[in-house]
Parts: C-alpha cells; structure tokens; sequence
C-alpha cells in the first residue's frame, strides 16, 4: 500500500510543478473535495479502457500524440537551447512520417488486435526525452533513408515547386498591376 501512496505523491507533485496545471489541480481540488491525483488515476484509466476497447481509440491516440508534443514545442521554440528544438523537429518528422504510413495501410492495421494501444506505446515512447525514441526511428530508418533518395526526393519537389513558383509570379504580376491600375489617377474625359 505505501508504494501505491508514493506513486500517487509522486504524481501529485508533478502535477503541482506545472503552473498551468496547478491551477486546474487546484480548482478540481476546491470543487470537489477529491485529491487530484484520483482524478488523473481515473482519467487514465479511462483512456485506456477506451483505447483498448477501440472506442474512440483512433482520435484519444492521435491527441496524445499531438497535444503534449505541440505543447512542448511551443516552449522549446521560446527558449533558447536548440537541443530542445531538434527533439521536438525530430519528433514531428517520425510522427508525420507513422501517420502518413498509417494513412496508406490503415485497412490492414484494422485488424490488429490492439493496434491503437500499441501506436499509442510507440508515440509515448517516441515523445519522452528519457527514452529519446524518435531519435532512434530518425537514425536508424529515417535519416539513412533520407539521405539515399535525396536527389531523388529534390528532383521531385523541383518539378511540382517549379509550376507553383510560376504561378506565384503570375499572382504577384496581376497583383502589382491591378495597385499600379489603382494608383493611377482618373482622367475624365470631358
């Protein structure tokens, strides 16, 4: 029993040790009488009932996998460390790259038994600086992949930017015109 309590204290202070947090903890705490922490306990317990069942499996995953990342990303672009920033970057670059794959082989992962509570193992894995995963997914698969189709990859992209940068010209010319058109004074014709 006093490990669970420890555990529970454990998260009662972290909860505490972040502003925005503690004053949410605080008015649930006011409200309802109820350490936060049993609220925290019983929301997870919640999700994964959810993500285990499949109810609602699909958006729970993908929110977790973007808020508290977008969250941290926000404040690693504050600060003026770029080690922060690269984490997150390289986040961003495996979880855009697992939902894209996703995306394309969704019918197949359907019938995975367990499939959202393992994308959501990943994405926790992936996120947490202690276990630093979407560095791994980026060194190992990612990056010498990247590097071997490059000029490929940049091949490509010149093809489909070189039209789109024609017609952002084509804008740009109709829409100096149209200000030159605007500037000039009306003669009339009398």
């Amino acid at each position: 029993m006093s490990a669970i309590t420890a555990h529970l204290d454990s998260l009662r202070a972290s909860i505490f040790k972040i502003p925005a947090l503690k004053k949410y903890a605080e008015l649930v705490e006011e409200k309802t009488k109820v350490n936060v922490e049993y609220f925290v306990v019983g929301l997870l317990g919640v999700v994964a009932l959810c993500v285990f069942s499949g109810f609602w499996a699909s958006s729970i995953t993908n929110l977790i996998g973007f808020v508290y990342p977008a969250y941290c990303s926000l404040v690693a672009i504050e600060t003026s460390q770029k080690e922060d920033d690269t984490a997150w970057l390289t986040y961003w670059v495996v979880f855009g790259l697992f939902c894209l794959l996703e995306n394309f082989t969704d019918y197949i992962l359907y019938w995975i038994p367990f499939y959202y509570a393992i994308k959501l193992t990943f994405l926790i894995w992936a996120m947490m600086p202690k276990y630093q995963g979407a560095k791994v997914v980026y060194t190992t698969v990612i990056r010498p992949l990247f590097l071997k189709y490059e000029s490929q990859i940049d091949a490509v992209l010149g093809r489909i930017v070189e039209p789109v940068n024609a017609v952002d010209a084509a804008l740009d010319a109709s829409d100096a015109a149209a200000k030159a058109q605007a500037a000039e004074p009306e003669t009339s014709s009398s």
